[in-house]
Parts: structure tokens; sequence; C-alpha cells
């Protein structure tokens, strides 16, 4: 965890314009000398708890590609997102797309795959986000029930992709969910490569 957040705000540092609100509050507080525990409550207290944006499911996807074992990977992905968001619904969020991109790589279906993430997850009172109203804002479950929408709804990648560029805005938050899961659901072959040019040549060949 250490490791973490030592990467963070290493990265903050550098690249880190596009962060968010409250990764962005939280980095500053901590380079302005507070513990991570202290600038994640001044944080959360600042915006009246209102720590709930899908920051954290936008960088929990790696963690459905490690070896971590399945049966722990709601732990882990609820507390990557504590690092910096306090409210527990952007930690569920997590980790139901880390869990539903974690059965989908194994190969189960996607409705199972839906269904059997969701089961889990109401052990945590969280629901299966169908149906909830979504908009184009950065709240978690928000924006993990327009990724679901889309990619439910989509015969493939592309069409998905796109759906959801046209539906977000510049504000691209649940595209991001969107090609991560839809990738898990429909692999990496795809892709179309105009959607990997920006990687470096040594990264995209490890997606091809």
């Amino acid at each position: 965890e250490d490791h973490v957040k030592e990467m963070y705000i290493t990265w903050w540092k550098k690249d880190g314009w596009d962060c968010g609100p409250t990764f962005d509050a939280v980095m500053t507080e901590v380079e302005n000398g507070m513990t991570w525990r202290q600038a994640v409550d001044t944080v959360h207290n600042r915006v009246n708890g209102l720590t709930t944006g899908c920051n954290p499911t936008h960088r929990s996807f790696p963690i459905a590609l490690s070896t971590i074992p399945t049966r722990e990977l709601i732990d882990i992905a609820r507390k990557e997102a504590a690092i910096t968001h306090k409210a527990d619904i952007s930690g569920l969020s997590s980790a139901f797309s880390v869990l539903l991109c974690r059965n989908l790589i194994e190969g189960i279906e996607w409705r199972y795959a839906l269904q059997r993430t969701s089961d889990v997850l109401s052990n945590y009172q969280m629901q299966l986000p169908i149906g909830f109203k979504f908009d184009r804002g950065g709240h978690s479950l928000s924006v993990l029930a327009a990724a679901i929408h889309f990619i439910d709804e989509s015969p493939n990648f592309d069409v998905c992709l796109e759906r959801a560029l046209d539906f977000a805005g510049p504000d691209n938050y649940c595209p991001v969910v969107v090609g991560a899961i839809g990738g898990a659901r429909w692999g990496a072959s795809s892709v179309p490569p105009d959607h990997l040019e920006h990687l470096a040549p040594a990264d995209r060949h490890k997606l091809i």
C-alpha cells in the first residue's frame, strides 16, 4: 500500500493534470504535510462526504489482471479506493468493476458474469446498477450504470465505445469504464487498432 501511495504522488506531480478533484485534493494535502489518513478525512469532510467519484474505478482495472486471488479482489479494490476516496460507494463501484472484469477474463458469459458479480456485491448492500438513473457526471455508481448499459445493449466493442463517447461528452467518465469492461467482455482482439495508437509500441504489442 505504501508503494502504491508513493507511485500516486510521483505520477500526480508529473502527469496528474486530469486526476479528478478528490484525488488532486488528497495529493495536495499530503504534499503539504498531512498524513494520508488526515488528508483523506480532511477532503471527505470538506465536501460533506461526497467523495463518491469514479476515479478509483478508473484506476482499478489492473487489479483484475493481477495474480490476486478472486476471493480477495473486493477487499483489495475497496482498500485501494480508500487511498483517496473515503465514501465506500466509490470502493464498492471499483470492486464491482474489478470482479466483473475478472469473471469475464476467466471466460464467464456476459449476462452470467454480471449476475454473479451482483450476487457477490449484494452481500455489501450494493445492487446491480442496471436501471440506476445515470447521467454524464462522475458519480461512481452512475458511471458504472451507464457503462453496463452500453456494454449490455451493444453488439461489439467498437459500437459500445462509440455510443459511450457520444453520450459522455468531453468529461469522458463513462467511456474509460466501457473500454476496460468491454475489452474484458469481447477480448483484446476486438479492440480496433486505432484505439491503441496512443500506447507505446511495446505496450501495444502486449494487447494484440
